[in-house]
């Protein structure tokens, strides 16, 4: 008891000093803390790392060499055998004894010949040529580094010069992973599959050498192992096998709990610069297990209250070998750190861990005032949370289009996610005060806004985004289809047109991933069924995109890509810095009109080039204005909407709708093979 008060005590003070350090010094805006309610937290007792080890001591001389490295928590049984043993040593006056070899009975503790695996030969990988190899390296640290800082480059690059992929499976295939993401990226004919000329196999030949099963799990997973998980999930989420990434995001985090990667006591005893990738590929896991999960409607692979573990430590790679042996491992105060916004990024999907937890893991339909009550104090809560989440955001980052544009297309897709749910059916009040589909409506509203803007300026295509453009289109469908039915004053062209957008986007996704034309077949079989029974024609949604990107060399996207980040930093005005040019807090959403009046003009306030229909390079677009939105004219807004759905709607026909919806929003992250 004394030992644990003692230890806890300890860590209370480590906490305190974490803290004053993240607020005073390198000048970075300290993290911002959402204030989630975590319940069921006990107080840290004594580590289980070196309870781990105590035991690995204790055990020395018996046959337990795979439990070397092993994590073990304070519940399971290895610890019950570790209290044992402490008692005994209390009999002896505190005398450690170790367990006495001389006890092993041969037949049981002997390996036999059925417990050894069978060998195999292993096929060897077959890497890119060395010119193409490095033109894949490069388009990874251009593409994906930015946004998913996984890898140490100088470190990766030396291991690549070596050639020590050559040798060690395990880090080979973490180059196969990266070689695959990097293929979706090049116009070099050698990176599509076979003899094909589809760009959507691009990657595939490298990305199905992969070994996910690792030959033996007695043994302790290595950093390269890890990390090929993140790396191969973030190839298969824009593929027809995304759902199967949710299991192998399932298999990475258990790996990693093996060794206790999820405790904080993980680095001691290793070296810093190892600890940091252990701890970079697995808080990328559960960014990915959270986003997944959520998407999905499936339970976690591990919450936020089985993890004790810091984030990664803010600073980029080239700070972590300095000459200056003061200088290693510390963030300039006057330079900001690339890592800033996967950090932010982290912290809005520990909020969409917390909305998974305390409102969407609820059965929905229980009307009872009590859990109508814990729902209302739940949604506020994390409304409270995602507005201290934006006004964390430093100005840097708001100034970084692709950082940026990631970062709000991911904001105001949590806020659908949130309040999706309490869209009250026809004929049915709200159970919230909050008006649900008015802040869905004008959040898929901003983010097209949003979206359509970036595409139009940058050539860039950002796979991420990819769901955030499917989520808004199945939430404005959503929209227009009740106000179709209600029979309201609708403007129903400037209503398609945000639609439309969704569909053009998608559009210039196609030609390199496969899922962006799933995702557009979906919408459009989808809107077409809007169209039934109703005076205004299918027509009005084109099939074909009414845009087309310039289209150039390899290495003039790529010089235009770059001259774009560095415009980005001066001279951009679609950012969303701290004058509030979109709507992003509940309060503002909720307080715009759910429709389109027939009188209002949106559209000549909402995207200031409405009328230009061509996605260009991102030197021959106006600087577009993100104003807000204007309405006009006599606003619809929700109660109006709920009265006059009364009379359009009946609930089996919206029960059966929404329980479409859910289906559509659950294949965004996962389209499988038999779903379009």
């Amino acid at each position: 008891m004394l030992l644990d008060l003692a230890l806890y005590s300890q860590a209370l003070e480590n906490e305190l000093a974490s803290l004053r350090s993240t607020t005073s010094s390198r000048g970075e805006p300290a993290v911002v803390s959402t204030s989630l309610t975590t319940l069921d937290e006990d107080p840290p007792s004594r580590s289980d790392i070196d309870l781990d080890e105590a035991l690995t001591d204790r055990l020395h001389g018996l046959s337990l060499n795979h439990y070397r490295g092993r994590h073990f928590g304070q519940s399971s049984h290895y610890m019950l055998l570790q209290s044992a043993l402490d008692a005994r040593d209390d009999l002896n006056g505190g005398q450690t004894e170790k367990i006495s070899v001389y006890l092993k009975r041969s037949e049981f503790w002997d390996l036999k010949p059925w417990h050894i695996a069978q060998e195999y030969e292993p096929i060897p990988y077959e890497y890119p040529p060395d010119d193409l190899l490095e033109s894949l390296v490069a388009l990874y640290w251009e593409h994906y580094h930015y946004f998913y800082p996984l890898l140490h480059k100088p470190t990766f690059g030396k291991l690549l010069a070596a050639r020590f992929h050559l040798y060690d499976r395990t880090f080979g295939s973490v180059v196969l992973a990266v070689c695959a993401l990097a293929s979706r990226h090049s116009d070099d004919p050698r990176v599509l599959y076979g003899d094909m000329t589809s760009k959507h196999s691009a990657g595939w030949k490298y990305f199905n050498q992969i070994e996910f099963i690792l030959k033996s799990f007695v043994d302790s997973p290595t950093v390269y192992s890890l990390r090929v998980y993140p790396l191969a999930i973030t190839f298969m989420h824009a593929t027809h096998i995304a759902e199967t990434s949710w299991v192998l995001i399932g298999h990475g985090i258990r790996l990693a709990q093996t060794i206790g990667v999820h405790q904080s006591g993980f680095g001691k005893g290793r070296d810093f610069k190892e600890v940091e990738l252990w701890k970079r590929a697995f808080w990328q896991l559960i960014l990915f297990d959270t986003a997944s999960s959520m998407s999905l409607g499936r339970p976690r692979s591990c919450n936020t209250n089985d993890i004790d573990i810091e984030i990664p430590t803010i600073c980029d790679n080239e700070y972590w070998e300095t000459p200056n042996p003061d200088d290693v491992f510390k963030q300039p105060e006057t330079t900001p750190s690339k890592l800033t916004f996967w950090i932010h990024y982290l912290k809005l999907m520990e909020i969409v861990g917390f909305a998974q937890r305390s409102i969407t893991s609820r059965p929905m339909g229980t009307n009872d005032s009590f859990g109508c009550r814990m729902e209302s104090e739940g949604v506020m809560e994390l409304d409270s949370a995602l507005n201290k989440w934006i006004d964390a955001l430093p100005g840097f980052l708001k100034y970084d289009a692709h950082q940026s544009v990631m970062l709000y297309a991911a904001f105001y897709r949590t806020q659908i996610s949130v309040h999706r749910l309490f869209i009250p059916r026809p004929g049915q009040n709200s159970i919230l005060t909050f008006p649900s589909l008015a802040i869905c409506a004008n959040a898929a509203r901003a983010c097209v806004h949003l979206l359509d803007g970036h595409h139009r300026r940058y050539k860039i295509r950002l796979a991420h985004l990819m769901p955030p453009i499917f989520s808004c289109a199945v939430v404005l469908l959503i929209n227009l289809w009740r106000g179709i039915q209600s029979k309201i004053s609708l403007n129903v062209s400037q209503e398609m047109d945000k639609i439309q957008k969704c569909l053009d986007i998608l559009a210039l996704y196609e030609d390199r991933f496969e899922m962006a034309g799933r995702l557009r077949d979906i919408l459009l079989s989808r809107t077409r069924s809007v169209h039934e029974g109703n005076s205004f024609p299918a027509e009005s949604i084109e099939e074909e995109p009414t845009f087309r990107p310039n289209v150039g060399s390899q290495k003039t996207a790529q010089s235009q890509y770059d001259t774009s980040i560095a415009a980005s930093l001066d001279s951009v005005n679609l950012n969303l810095n701290a004058n509030r040019s979109l709507p992003v807090t509940s309060n503002d959403l909720g307080g715009m009109p759910v429709h389109i009046d027939v009188g209002s003009d949106m559209g000549t306030d909402m995207v200031a080039s409405s009328d230009h229909k061509t996605y260009e390079s991102e030197n021959t677009l106006p600087n577009q204005r993100l104003d807000g939105m204007a309405y006009e004219s006599n606003p619809v807004h929700e109660s109006d909407i709920i009265e006059a759905s009364t009379v359009g709607l009946i609930r089996d026909e919206w029960s059966q709708f929404m329980a479409e919806v859910d289906e559509l929003l659950q294949l965004v992250d996962h389209p499988t093979a038999g779903q379009l």
